[in-house]
């Protein structure tokens, strides 16, 4: 009888070696699952970007069909608009987008880009019958602009194929929305 009971208290736990196994799988899933999720957030903050230089486009459209012209930009990639008495407003990111003349007229109650990432605004001139890159203070009226910012995710179909050079906050510009008059050959790379 001594020999059952001693077979019986052996086999009521695990091995050591059974535990390892067992804590190396779950730690195998949770790097799986936290990379899919981290990769979910990214997309998310892109589609995000994107959605933002959309409503961006749609409220320097309006802009547009209001003024006749669209605001010229200044090195920093700030959208600036002068008003009627020859005075500029810089507009900076994450805050209201309104016409200087008409303060009621709000295009957009905040624009995008606000944090470690921000956008980039390019006006051009049409000089000659070509479309220029135009600036304050040299410029007063865009006849058309480019909108980047940077993605996070480099699998995205829509990066653009070569480096803009240009600063959208904590990396290079690497998305561009265009005026609809603006041919996708003005798009600035290096």
């Amino acid at each position: 009888m001594n020999s059952q009971h001693s077979n019986l208290n052996t086999n009521k736990g695990f091995t050591l070696l059974e535990l390892l196994v067992v804590i190396v799988i779950l730690g195998i899933l949770v790097v799986i699952g936290l990379r899919s999720f981290m990769s979910s957030q990214i997309k998310a903050r892109d589609s995000r970007r994107k959605g933002e230089l959309e409503q961006l486009s749609k409220s320097l459209e309006m802009f547009w069909a209001d003024q006749g012209y669209y605001p010229v930009g200044n090195d920093e990639g700030k959208i600036m608009m002068q008003d009627s008495e020859g005075n500029w407003t810089t507009f900076e990111w994450g805050e209201a987008f309104y016409d200087v003349n008409n303060p009621s007229t709000i295009y957009m109650t905040k624009l995008p880009g606000s944090g470690t990432i921000s956008c980039y605004y390019q006006a051009f001139e049409l000089q000659a019958g070509t479309f220029v890159p135009g600036s304050y203070p040299t410029a007063t009226q865009a006849r058309a602009y480019q909108i980047y910012t940077s993605l996070e995710n480099p699998e995205d179909s829509s990066l653009l194929p070569a480096s803009t050079g240009l600063n959208c906050g904590a990396s290079i510009c690497n998305y561009v929305v265009l005026s609809v008059n603006l041919p996708e050959s003005s798009i600035i790379t290096e």
